[in-house]
């Protein structure tokens, strides 16, 4: 008898307990609608970097982080939401920002939008930040409600706010194959540096210095890109990067300089030239000196570098050939002028400052000959020297 009733007891107390549980969950529902409501009112009169605070430390803001910035913007009249989804890469909510009216072609003449360290560009800012953090479904969303690429006009901005080398283009804000695959579809006429003259800085001399994938260059190529890259018509942009010693004249000289072995066989396959016009207006230059200066450096280099010479040697460069020293690459030994043809490659291996037998043994399997002309007279008369 008195088990049955310590039972009836427990299950009273169980139905008493459930029943509070129902009435809190009921009351913890209206409290949190209730909530949201304060919520909004409250980031009326807060700065958006105030709200993303709250959303980080607070676990009842961060459940409304959408709703909380789309309010703060329909108060303010701002644009941040679709900001913050291009950032985000979240398709739902760019589409739902879209619907309610947000302009995909929206521009600013501010400098907030961040590609270097000290170089800034300026609006369009949805197109540009989804390109930069590199989601191509919000870009093709963006495409979608009207947004187009065409006569989107990026100017470089440096640290104190003024317009420094030439335009760049949405190519330039790339970070992988697909945004490429991608801007393309949607706008296969952009101009992709087709000419070897550009009023933009050139597209793929950029790709190249900031480590893109030969993949990513290829369709570039493809869609009509010139093979050794095009010139700037204005002074060329300084990269502001500091590995960086000068920007480069030709794809291939950039391609050289980072040893990327699969892009130099890829430009030689698409007919890039070892010639090209010297920035210093005395004429062309050739790729000797730029092969001179960077490969063979030191030992962890030899592979990629021989791999390199074979493959130029293969397209047909002559490693006979004299070429020009250009001061721009710091030779500062050197004291003959930027125009004079003084030396070939097998030359340069004997007096270089690095191990050279690697380099020697491949300028000679390559069809270097030993049997040269050197200067060694004070007056500059050459003569015949077998080494």
């Amino acid at each position: 008898m008195g088990t049955k009733i310590k039972t009836r007891e427990a299950m009273k107390a169980e139905n008493v307990m459930m029943t509070k549980t129902k009435a809190r969950m009921k009351t913890r529902s209206k409290f949190l609608t209730l909530t949201q409501d304060v919520m909004h009112l409250i980031c009326e009169y807060l700065e958006p970097h105030d709200i993303l605070q709250l959303v980080r430390t607070t676990s009842i803001f961060n459940a409304y982080e959408r709703s909380l910035i789309l309010h703060n913007d329909m108060v303010g009249n701002e644009k941040r939401a679709l900001l913050w989804a291009c950032s985000k890469g979240d398709i739902d909510f760019a589409r739902k920002c879209l619907e309610l009216g947000y302009d995909p072609n929206y521009t600013t003449s501010g400098t907030g939008h961040q590609l270097r360290s000290i170089l800034k560009v300026p609006a369009p800012v949805f197109f540009c930040r989804a390109i930069m953090t590199d989601h191509p479904a919000v870009v093709s969303l963006l495409y979608q409600y009207g947004g187009r690429f065409s006569g989107i006009d990026l100017q470089t901005i440096n640290s104190k706010g003024e317009q420094c080398g030439n335009p760049i283009t949405p190519f330039h804000l790339v970070r992988s194959k697909a945004m490429v695959q991608t801007i393309l579809q949607l706008e296969p006429n952009l101009p992709v540096d087709s000419t070897r003259w550009t009023a933009n800085e050139p597209i793929l001399t950029w790709m190249i210095v900031r480590g893109a994938s030969p993949q990513t260059v290829r369709l570039l190529l493809e869609a009509g890109a010139h093979p050794s890259g095009a010139r700037p018509r204005g002074p060329q942009l300084e990269f502001f990067t500091p590995h960086l010693p000068h920007a480069f004249q030709s794809l291939l000289e950039a391609a050289v300089f980072q040893l990327d072995v699969e892009m130099v066989r890829l430009l030689l396959n698409r007919g890039a030239s070892f010639k090209y016009g010297a920035l210093n207006g005395h004429g062309h230059t050739h790729l000797h000196c730029v092969l001179s200066h960077y490969l063979f450096q030191a030992p962890e280099t030899y592979d990629k570098s021989i791999q390199i010479f074979e493959a130029c040697v293969n397209h047909g460069l002559d490693p006979n050939r004299r070429f020009r020293f250009c001061s721009r690459y710091d030779l500062s030994n050197r004291s003959s002028s930027e125009t004079q043809d003084v030396n070939t490659l097998f030359e340069e291996a004997l007096t270089s400052v690095v191990e050279s037998e690697i380099l020697l043994k491949s300028l000679i399997d390559a069809g270097a000959g030993p049997n040269t002309r050197i200067f060694c007279y004070r007056d500059g008369r050459e003569k015949d020297a077998l080494f």
